[in-house]
């Protein structure tokens, strides 16, 4: 249980510019229709928002440095590092990253949360080798295993122990072998102390690619999706459609961007 004076989670929604596309600001505002909690602009000091309180006045903001948000990479070692997290750790138990190239198709979150895992993220069906390293410097292949969890664009971490692992791993050479989605799946597949959640969960959590797939094996929905506008977009589109509906709905102006 987590302690009595945390809430169970954060909503970070990572922006580093002024003015969100068409899809971004439907992304966005499917949070607000869905009613998540305490969603959290992250982005760089002195980022113009204007526009997104506009849409959204309550939004919350938290800063960082802008060397953080020049680069796919920069942005990798923010989010593998302690100060991305350490701002939210005394008041949440939970940290949900949802980047605008996602879209929740319903809110879950909470159920998630009470399943306790440790890292929760779209599957990848073939995966990554279950690389050993040995004197913390060459990777060999010891055996077959692969890990499946998941990507970090649509990922719910539970921060207590996204920290510690950051402690223990500090220095360790797979922060920089693997991306940082990677790099939490890979040792949410091994560590005895932090663990990512089976495929399956992570199909009913939230799909990237190979959604066929994945929701025969599930008979399900999934909570959200990532990187519709470049994976299997007319798959993608056709979900999408009555969610954009009920936006428009209930947000008249979007359907004028």
């Amino acid at each position: 249980m987590p302690p009595a004076h945390t809430q169970r989670y954060v909503t970070t929604v990572p922006v580093y510019k002024t003015a969100p596309s068409k899809n971004e600001v439907f992304s966005l505002m499917q949070l607000r229709l869905l009613e998540l909690q305490n969603v959290t602009l992250v982005c760089p000091i002195e980022l113009d928002i204007s526009y997104y309180l506009h849409l959204w006045p309550k939004l919350q903001v938290q800063r960082y440095a802008p060397e953080h948000f020049i680069s796919v990479q920069s942005y990798n070692d923010l989010v593998i590092s302690p100060v991305f997290y350490e701002p939210f750790a005394h008041q949440y138990e939970y940290l949900l990253i949802y980047q605008l190239d996602a879209f929740l198709l319903s809110n879950q979150v909470l159920e998630f949360c009470n399943q306790g895992y440790d890292y929760y993220g779209a599957p990848w069906i073939t995966g990554f080798e279950q690389y050993h390293f040995l004197f913390n410097r060459w990777p060999i292949r010891l055996n077959s295993k692969r890990f499946h969890v998941g990507n970090g664009g649509l990922s719910l971490r539970k921060i207590a122990s996204t920290l510690d692992l950051l402690k223990r791993k500090a220095g360790h050479v797979s922060k920089t072998f693997f991306m940082e989605d990677a790099f939490f799946g890979y040792w949410g597949s091994l560590d005895p102390d932090f663990h990512a959640c089976p495929p399956l969960v992570a199909a009913k959590f939230s799909l990237e690619m190979e959604p066929s797939y994945w929701m025969e094996k599930t008979a399900c929905l999934p909570m959200g999706i990532h990187g519709f506008e470049i994976w299997h977009k007319d798959f993608y589109n056709s979900l999408l459609k009555e969610s954009y509906q009920k936006l428009f709905e209930a947000f008249p102006q979007l359907q004028n961007i």
